[in-house]
């Protein structure tokens, strides 16, 4: 589990082997990626940084919803915003000097990473560089960095130093590969209000700063905003050299990066990948200790190669590899209006979430964010110390275990598709809800309950002596001194318990005994026989490297195909010179984003990939939600080898100037 900066955390893996040349490629595909002592599920991740002043600094976000309910309409340099009621007014934010003091008076290094631990922290992870491209180290090729601006402090050197004191490994999220395009939006200007017109600060030039606060430093440093020819390369080499500079000084023990597979490009994050490992592996002895994590992994190549980390989300199965689910207990950055709706998750929320992820192979990074004096508050304190208290009694089914054949039982089995952001929405936890662990010995049994019986009776029915589960020969409550009476049954494990549970949020039995032997749960269902569009060449007229059209027709909603633009066509040609007569098609929308949803488009039929005939046109199209299947029916009575999706419209999104155009499956039915 992780606070936003610090990790509780699982660093995955035992059996690493020397890492490959740093090369342009960098990874070969049978490595295996390193992933720790397996011993750690939870990580808590604090941020200290402009991105957590308590107020919004994220220019992408503040433009698209300035109007509808973000808050600030522009921040610049000369220190004018608006707050959340639409208000002009001067401040310092932007001028990176907001109540700094923190560093030397309140935060003290050393007693925030106790309080994590205390917490259950086993991995510290702390912020290196958000979305806004300021590095929070001793930067060698980012003169925008918090030694020489802001606090003035090498804060990522701070953090290091004292949880490394605290016995935790140290580890850096890094979120400025976007910072580019993300910051595309501040060479705009508003277009209301008292400053309609007025540039925003993206096309500042370092001649522009004389006399003011950031003489001598050049925005595009920051904001990057240079069109001239190969400022895109220039940007990936500068991002590389900074990765780079951050591993050599600080040798994190895991790098967390906020990209879909590799970072900028392959050539860039592959090469940082090598590094990180090529170093790891030259300070101990040649075996690497180090982990990366990024998001969107698809191929078990490339889970094999880097943890796979999803966002806001889980999967729903147990994974062959270790895996990661990243979130917040409220915003990713703090809010004032988070705490005073009460929007935090509770810790047995929290427990909960991290008993499902746990059961299934996966490590939970839990966001705890800080104030702008760099404290947590009271009801965050609150949240850490429950789960401190949690840890002290069952800290055993979680930490150092692994995956049960099955991860668990009950009607909260039945999940939603492996994607990011597809957390919440459950129903509420019943008694028929557990998830299970075991130690890595195999000797004991963890069932964790997710909720308390009224009755005080547990039935599991995954140990029914007819699944083949062998003889138990003890079974105990932990945090209750007391004996337990319980039956093993042919159908089922029935345990009484007493009326009061011994702690807040799950509940675990400790079971004992040769009971590994069960049949381990049915994989997800086969694909749908309907679909025919499965061994074709899929095209796109835009897509991108780490979201390519394919990814629209590989049977996996955790997947999709991103178009820059809210007009593009998607084609699937048919294998083996195959032809159908496609009378039905399913367009599943993805998981993020409902503004990049498809709204208007034709489908469109050929059998030479040069002549079209219009099959189906739809317009005003909407999804109820993330993942969801809508189905479409055709007149259409011929054989085509090609179909195309023409699209012309999306459902509101801006992104960039022309929107952006995404979904996650697309299926083609006789």
């Amino acid at each position: 589990m992780v606070l936003y900066l610090l990790t509780i955390g699982f660093v995955l893996g035992a059996n690493a082997q020397p890492a490959p040349a740093e090369s342009q490629r960098a990874i070969s595909a049978d490595w295996q990626a390193p992933t720790g002592p397996l011993n750690t599920m939870f990580k808590l991740c604090v941020g200290a940084g402009r991105a957590n002043e308590g107020l919004r600094a994220d220019w992408q976000r503040q433009l698209e919803l300035a109007h509808r309910e973000c808050g600030f309409k522009y921040i610049r340099m000369h220190g004018i915003c608006t707050d959340d009621m639409g208000v002009y007014r001067e401040h310092n934010v932007p001028e990176y000097r907001y109540n700094w003091q923190y560093i030397d008076e309140l935060c003290d290094f050393l007693q925030r990473i106790a309080l994590y631990k205390r917490a259950g922290a086993h991995y510290f992870v702390a912020l290196g560089c958000h979305c806004d491209n300021f590095d929070l180290w001793n930067s060698k090729y980012q003169p925008w960095n918090s030694v020489n601006l802001g606090p003035q402090k090498d804060l990522i050197g701070g953090w290091a130093n004292a949880a490394r004191a605290q016995g935790l490994p140290f580890g850096v999220s890094i979120h400025n590969a976007i910072s580019r395009s993300w910051y595309k939006a501040s060479t705009g200007a508003d277009k209301e209000g008292p400053l309609a017109g007025v540039p925003y600060d993206g096309t500042l030039t370092k001649a522009e700063g004389k006399g003011t606060w950031w003489e001598g430093y050049d925005p595009q440093d920051l904001y990057a905003q240079n069109q001239n020819p190969g400022a895109d390369e220039a940007f990936g080499i500068k991002y590389y050299l900074r990765i780079k500079d951050l591993i050599d000084q600080y040798h994190p023990d895991l790098l967390y990066f906020d990209n879909p597979r590799t970072p900028i490009n392959e050539q860039v994050g592959l090469s940082i990948f090598a590094h990180d490992y090529n170093t790891s592996a030259a300070r101990h002895g040649g075996k690497v200790e180090s982990v990366v994590t990024t998001k969107d992994l698809v191929k078990p190549a490339e889970r094999k190669s880097v943890v796979w980390d999803i966002e806001r989300g889980k999967s729903n199965r147990i994974e062959p590899y270790p895996w990661e689910t990243d979130t917040c207990i409220g915003q990713w950055h703090y809010s004032i209006k988070a705490y005073e709706k009460g929007w935090y998750k509770d810790a047995p929320t929290v427990l909960t979430m991290l008993a499902d992820i746990v059961s299934k192979n996966g490590n939970l990074l839990l966001n705890i964010p800080l104030r702008g004096d760099g404290t947590p508050d009271e009801k965050e304190i609150k949240i850490l110390n429950d789960l401190a208290d949690w840890m002290k009694i069952n800290g055993e089914c979680i930490f150092g275990t692994r995956p049960w054949v099955r991860f668990g039982e009950g009607p909260s089995t039945q999940q939603k598709a492996a994607a990011n952001f597809n957390e919440g929405g459950e129903k509420p936890y019943t008694a028929e809800d557990i998830r299970f662990t075991q130690t890595k010995d195999g000797k004991t049994l963890y069932a964790i309950m997710l909720a308390w019986p009224k009755d005080q009776k547990i039935v599991i029915s995954s140990l029914a002596k007819t699944n083949g589960a062998g003889t138990i020969t003890g079974v105990e409550l932990l945090g209750y001194a007391g004996n337990l009476s319980w039956k093993h049954e042919q159908n089922n494990l029935t345990v009484e318990v007493p009326a009061t549970p011994p702690c807040r949020g799950p509940v675990a039995l400790k079971i004992t005994g040769d009971t590994m032997r069960v049949a381990p749960m049915p994989e997800r269902p086969p694909s749908d026989p309907r679909n025919k569009a499965t061994h074709g060449t899929a095209t796109a007229s835009l897509d991108s490297e780490n979201n390519p059209a394919s990814y629209a027709f590989d049977d996996d909603p955790g997947t999709k195909w991103v178009a820059g633009s809210s007009k593009a066509w998607l084609q699937y040609e048919f294998g083996g010179g195959a032809a159908y007569t496609v009378k039905q098609y399913v367009i599943t929308s993805a998981n993020d984003v409902p503004g990049r949803d498809p709204k208007d488009w034709e489908l469109l039929g050929s059998k030479d990939g040069a002549n079209w005939t219009t099959l189906d046109t739809k317009t005003n199209q909407s999804f109820s939600g993330r993942l969801t299947a809508n189905t479409y029916s055709t007149t259409n009575a011929t054989a085509y080898k090609f179909y195309r999706l023409n699209f012309t419209a999306n459902n509101g999104s801006t992104e960039g100037g022309s929107g952006n155009l995404q979904l996650s499956e697309f299926q083609l039915r006789e």
